[in-house]
């Protein structure tokens, strides 16, 4: 990777910034903000959130993690005392139409159903947001999704069939009051791999203010996802745990009298 000079646009930051090379420039004279040499605004790409680990028997909540995003108009200043130059940045305003944040890697990667959000319309005077809903979880059999693993749905009869080839519920999950996201896991083939990457993609289409013209820029963003791979039983033991059967709610046979 190297650090990329900044031209005229949107410019993102993203927070927690899981690039190395990713860092804000310091404040420089009046009129923009000035770059110490060779430092940048922005996050450098590939544009990556830190890293996360998650639990197969926890939420692991997601906090703060953000992008940032504004319009910036680059400048190159020339010393002609020293013959060198310099960046000068200045934000105008400039209003969104659209921005929609996805995750293009996985179908359902996170616990919630309303994990991700983004700017709405209008005019954006500082800096547009979008990012990771505070509180939202991944959901660890959607990301860590090469095993094999079968369960019996909650509250089922007495004869219920495994139900193989899906995502293994963690929810509803509510052990105050009796309820488990099972009856009983039948089977268990661990994803062995201790990373995967989820990968997202943040769509905007914007105007300048005071322009009619439509513009419109994607921006990928990558996050890994990492988990413990030392204990495996443990594992499965988390899964049981969270089931009716391992509590002692069991469905009756019926009388066959």
């Amino acid at each position: 990777m190297s650090i990329q000079s900044p031209t005229t646009g949107l410019e993102y930051t993203i927070v927690p910034d899981g690039n190395v090379l990713g860092f804000v420039a310091g404040s420089g004279s009046s009129g923009g903000k000035v770059a110490p040499s060779n430092l940048y605004p922005g996050s450098d790409t590939p544009y990556t959130f830190v890293s996360t680990d998650i639990s197969y028997d926890s939420c692991v909540q997601i906090d703060n993690y953000r992008i940032n995003v504004k319009y910036v108009i680059v400048t190159t200043v020339i010393d002609p005392e020293t013959n060198t130059s310099s960046f000068q940045y200045t934000y105008p305003n400039w209003n969104i139409i659209e921005q929609t944040l996805t995750c293009v890697s996985h179908t359902e990667p996170f616990q919630q159903e309303t994990a991700l959000f983004a700017e709405a319309p209008g005019l954006i005077t500082t800096q547009a947001v979008a990012g990771i809903t505070n509180g939202s979880c991944y959901d660890y059999f959607a990301i860590f999704d090469q095993g094999e693993s079968g369960y019996l749905e909650p509250q089922g009869p007495y004869d219920s069939t495994p139900i193989e080839g899906e995502v293994v519920p963690t929810q509803p999950y509510d052990p105050t009051n009796d309820i488990y996201p099972i009856d009983a896991l039948t089977k268990f083939i661990p994803d062995t791999r201790d990373a995967v990457t989820v990968t997202f993609e943040l769509y905007t289409k914007f105007t300048l203010e005071g322009s009619n013209t439509e513009l419109e820029e994607t921006a990928t963003i990558f996050h890994v996802v990492t988990q413990s791979t030392d204990d495996w039983s443990a594992q499965v033991q988390g899964l049981v745990n969270k089931s009716y059967f391992y509590h002692g709610f069991t469905p009756l046979m019926p009388d066959p009298r």
